[in-house]
């Protein structure tokens, strides 16, 4: 990025010298915005956490509006992937120095079990909630997916992303 940064300084400092004054002005303004982007965009800021990803966990837990569809549990299938630095399990080989997958989902499950939802966006929401429970945890995106939702259909879906 810093190379980005230079190099686009260089040329506007070129045009500045070689150009109009509106043109010079144009540039540097884009070059700003450029620069920014960089600095903030979530790229940038995504390389310092790792993934964990909980795929296709499959729970019969209630879930709709409809009253046959809060009577009977109906399932869904939930994939989550946890965002944390992984790096020192990744040296040390502990359990203790990462994030338990495994507790994570149990926690994920106990939570379903016992509530229900009328909306998958609350549900995920819910799934987000106990999954940031664990500090390490700097941000969560979770999938919820309702199979044989809506005729036609393979199903339907809601996906959310929550930081801490």
């Amino acid at each position: 990025m810093v190379c980005h940064t230079i190099f686009g300084f260089c040329i506007c400092l070129s045009f500045i010298i070689h150009h109009s004054a509106f043109f010079t002005v144009f540039l540097i303004l884009h070059f700003a915005l450029f620069t920014l982007h960089l600095y903030t965009s979530p790229m940038a800021a995504d390389t310092t956490l790792d993934r964990i990803r909980i795929i296709d966990l499959r729970l019969r837990c209630s879930v709709g509006v409809e009253p046959e569809e809060r009577r009977n549990k109906r399932e869904v299938v939930i994939n989550i992937v946890l965002r944390c630095d992984l790096r020192r399990a990744g040296r040390t080989d502990r359990l203790a120095d990462t994030v338990d997958y495994k507790a994570v989902k149990e926690k994920v499950v106990a939570a379903l079990e016992i509530t229900s939802f009328q909306l998958l966006e609350s549900l995920a929401e819910r799934v987000a909630e106990v999954c940031l429970e664990d500090g390490r945890i700097g941000e969560v995106e979770v999938k919820v997916e309702k199979p044989a939702a809506l005729r036609f259909a393979r199903g339907v879906a809601v996906e959310i992303t929550r930081q801490r």
